[in-house]
């Protein structure tokens, strides 16, 4: 059975109903060629095999923070966040990643409640899979942006923060037909921590200008939603 959620949200548009319909065909094809690519055939095992394969830690009544890193490099520049929220003991941090050579920086990291591989990007299964976790906050690093697990947060009304953002100027995400499906899941985002100015004025020019506004966040590039009545920003 589904949670609740916003109907609104779930409509989603043009661009999400078709990557709901390319998604099955593009799963089937990765499973076709798995055999031949060990990383790969690594990742899907994962993230089929559901939060069953997960360490989990001791359950406990401390709110939970999701965060969610591609693989290694990406994990690494979440460290010191992760360190900064573990001390502070008031926090469980659950961890996601999609590439399994993340699990070197896992081995490393101390005071995870939870990790384990992001489950297949089906929307449905993302929406179980938060509403198990109920989660205060989804933390997304750099550009591992997985469509339907924005939307599913949005639906349930979870904060999503763009982490240590970067925005190139020969990203693909800039080409005319990527950028209007960029711009419509962006849009889900309730805030952007941008490495510097110059990828924030990027962001503010792809998601469309004056749909984000500039906050302070104690010197860090940022900027946040304003107007979507169901982002309850972190």
């Amino acid at each position: 059975m589904l949670p609740k959620f916003d109907n609104q949200v779930a409509a989603g548009g043009f661009w999400f109903r078709l990557y709901d319909a390319l998604l099955p065909l593009a799963f089937a094809i990765l499973c076709l060629f798995s055999p031949f690519n060990r990383k790969l055939s690594q990742a899907l095992k994962g993230r089929c095999g559901g939060v069953k394969r997960w360490r989990t830690g001791k359950p406990s009544e401390r709110k939970l923070i999701l965060l969610h890193a591609a693989s290694y490099g990406e994990l690494e520049g979440m460290t010191p966040f992760i360190e900064k929220v573990v001390t502070g003991n008031e926090y469980r941090i659950v961890l996601s990643y999609s590439s399994p050579s993340a699990l070197k920086a896992v081995d490393k990291l101390e005071g995870l409640w939870a990790h384990g591989y992001l489950p297949p990007d089906f929307l449905t299964t993302q929406l179980r899979w938060l509403a198990k976790l109920k989660p205060k906050a989804l933390l997304i690093t750099k550009h591992d942006l997985w469509p339907n697990l924005i939307r599913a947060a949005a639906m349930l009304k979870v904060p999503v923060i763009l982490v240590n953002a970067n925005f190139h100027k020969k990203s693909k995400r800039h080409l005319p037909l990527v950028r209007k499906f960029q711009r419509r899941l962006m849009r889900y985002l309730s805030a952007i921590w941008a490495v510097s100015e110059a990828d924030l004025t990027r962001a503010e020019r792809l998601i469309g200008e004056g749909y984000f506004s500039r906050r302070d966040e104690s010197g860090r590039q940022s900027i946040s939603t304003t107007n979507r009545k169901y982002v309850e920003t972190a």
